[in-house]
């Protein structure tokens, strides 16, 4: 059997160790240890409730747990997530979920612009509880509303943090018709609540560590340089020699970036049989100089309408932090009638740079609408994610690359738990999947999916686990994917 070993929440262990029994354990393929049930052993010494009052039992949230066997290896690992005492037909619960010690809002209100008929994305800033998390770690909560103010928006803001920036030990009053007691020393079914006749009934529900990592948004400013403000004017490309070659410049800041992909607003006059081309070259003395990469679009992908198009280069470049140019150009002949458009800014809204008409500005002054994109590696992204919001872990370990890039840019719309999903989700270039398990010293283990010919683990018929010699394995062996060998009639 397991036993429960709790750890004060700095991780060094804990001299109160309540007499709980593990009463359920589950591990999965994404994360490892997932989800555990503790309850008071009524024959532990202190009786039902072990001694464990509703204030001792709060004081456990977040605390480290570590499922052990008889050996002390341990099994499970994670923390605790909620707490219930039940003492009758009455409960009281306190619980992780609904803690928020970081919060923001996200909202929407009435365009600057005149030009710009749809509503503005805006957000608060964060609004923190620092003595909460301190205690638990930081805990965010992102709210979203529409059609409201500033002022609108900070007052939830305030609101839902003073609200929920501690656990609340809540009570619940049980319908007499809907709990089932039953005599000392047995439970009820959990369907119904439950109760022990000779005193208080406790649980502890633990989650994994993978968990927490839904506790933090993932934002990564890195990765994106663009400009997607719809200004008024557009730009012919290759309807006569004047404008045979578009440029746009732009400038990169922070760190190197792979850039493998870039998207124009562009449209199509007539009926043009060739390709659009765009180019990125370096700066020469404040002109465009040589291309370094390039990527080309049919005719065929374009309509009259304006629309995003996204040019991927057959070879992405590595940037430096610098000056660079974008070169639109057609692969034909120019034509009157049959051409190429690009959306413009005549505002001339974007800072990093100015279009021009072959070697001149273009007049009057604008910029194309346009969005470059970086790559990196989606297991590199795993551990970028870990790194920023893993806050109870001490980093990844990719035992495998997964070799499909994507842009690494993030506005921090998701949950870090979310953003991992998303990339093993991808698996790797070869088309095996990705997995991960938050390993017992608390890294995040990232590989890839074993061949069935590792297996070494047997399912019996009778439905349990066990070794090539048929001896039963205790069901908290590793097997969450891992592949097993099927004894059974059919061979």
């Amino acid at each position: 059997m397991l036993k429960a070993q709790f750890y004060n929440r700095n991780f060094l262990l804990n001299p109160f160790q309540p007499a709980l029994k593990v009463e359920a354990a589950s591990w999965s393929v994404a994360g490892g240890p997932d989800s555990a049930r503790l309850i008071a052993d009524p024959a532990a010494p202190g009786g039902a409730g072990s001694g464990l009052n509703l204030a001792q039992a709060l004081a456990l949230l977040r605390c480290p747990v570590e499922l052990v066997d008889a050996s002390g290896l341990a099994a499970w690992w994670g923390c605790v997530s909620a707490v219930e005492l039940q003492d009758g037909e009455t409960s009281v619960r306190g619980d992780l979920e609904r803690m928020a010690n970081r919060v923001k809002v996200r909202y929407e209100t009435l365009p600057l612009e005149s030009n710009q008929w749809a509503t503005q994305q805006l957000e608060t800033d964060w609004l923190d509880n620092l003595e909460n998390q301190s205690m638990y770690g930081v805990k965010e909560q992102v709210i979203r509303i529409q059609g409201s103010t500033a002022s609108q928006a900070a007052a939830i803001r305030s609101l839902a943090l003073a609200e929920n920036a501690w656990p609340q030990a809540r009570p619940a009053i049980g319908r007499r018709d809907a709990i089932s007691c039953v005599s000392a020393g047995s439970l009820a079914t959990r369907d119904a609540i439950s109760c022990v006749s000779t005193g208080t009934m406790v649980t502890l529900e633990l989650k994994g560590w993978w968990s927490t990592l839904a506790w933090k948004y993932y934002a990564q400013p890195a990765g994106l340089i663009e400009n997607l403000y719809e200004g008024p004017g557009l730009q012919m490309v290759g309807s006569s020699t004047g404008d045979a070659n578009i440029y746009q410049g732009f400038t990169l800041t922070g760190d190197a970036l792979l850039v493998n992909l870039a998207w124009l607003k562009a449209s199509l006059v007539g009926n043009p049989s060739d390709f659009l081309q765009l180019e990125i070259c370096s700066d020469a003395g404040g002109s465009p100089g040589a291309s370094l990469a390039s990527g080309t679009l049919s005719h065929t992908q374009f309509s009259p309408a304006f629309a995003w198009h996204c040019f991927e280069f057959t070879s992405p470049v590595t940037l430096a932090p610098g000056s660079y140019w974008l070169w639109i150009h057609r692969s034909g002949a120019t034509s009157g009638s049959h051409h190429y458009r690009l959306k413009v800014d005549e505002y001339a809204s974007y800072p990093g740079g100015e279009c021009r008409m072959n070697s001149s500005p273009r007049n009057p002054a604008a910029d194309l609408l346009f969005r470059i994109c970086g790559g990196a590696e989606t297991t590199s992204q795993i551990g970028d994610v870990v790194a920023a919001c893993g806050q109870f872990m001490n980093g990844a370990r990719l035992e495998a690359a997964s070799g499909v890039y994507t842009c690494p840019y993030r506005r921090g719309d998701a949950t870090a738990l979310e953003e991992i999903l998303a990339h093993l989700k991808a698996g790797n270039s070869a088309g095996i999947p990705l997995h991960a398990e938050v390993i017992q010293d608390r890294w995040l283990r990232v590989y890839e999916q074993p061949q069935p010919a590792t297996a070494v683990l047997y399912i019996g018929r009778d439905g349990l686990l066990a070794d090539a010699a048929g001896k039963m394995l205790p069901a908290w062996t590793p097997a969450a994917g891992r592949w097993a060998i099927q004894r059974g009639g059919w061979g």
